[in-house]
């Protein structure tokens, strides 16, 4: 068993909403499983924003968002999606992946809104996941998106 320390609320927040979707994955489908996601939803509006600027440190790099406080290994992609900011639908690559989140590349400015829908076709159906948008910077040619994973509602 691969285990690492929890230091954080949105470690707890990850951790609580992997096992759940691995019960789901495995058929368990209880009430104690929505408890989970309840707890991971309390989590999340309770936990303190961490400011990036008390990570750095003398010569590190500039931190851009809270994006960069995860965790977890970013694998660079060049892959197509949709975001549904209310009712507005914006094509949009994604450019970085994780598991807490994704990084996406838009020609036109976003909305502002706190949260957004992402829409990516796989081979066999289409995974949405309820974001929340971290980050939206102003880069060469458009913008860069960054998207924390709330929750990965069911496959279509």
């Amino acid at each position: 068993m691969d285990l690492h320390p929890i230091k954080t609320e949105e470690d707890l927040a990850n951790e609580l909403y992997q096992l759940a979707e691995r019960a789901r994955m495995g058929g368990l489908q209880s009430a104690d499983i929505e408890i989970i996601d309840s707890i991971i939803e309390t989590i999340n509006k309770n936990s303190k924003t961490i400011d990036p600027e008390d990570f750095a440190t003398e010569g590190s790099q500039p931190l851009t968002g809270s994006a960069e406080l995860r965790n977890s290994y970013r694998m660079s992609v060049n892959r197509d999606a949709v975001a549904i900011f209310h009712e507005l639908r914006m094509d949009m690559k994604i450019t970085d992946v994780s598991t807490a989140g994704f990084g996406l590349f838009a020609e036109e400015r976003p909305p502002n809104a706190e949260n957004t829908y992402l829409e990516i076709n796989g081979i066999d159906g289409m995974d949405i996941f309820y974001c929340n948008v971290c980050s939206i910077d102003e880069i060469d040619g458009g913008y860069h998106v960054g998207l924390s994973i709330y929750k990965k509602l069911p496959r279509l």
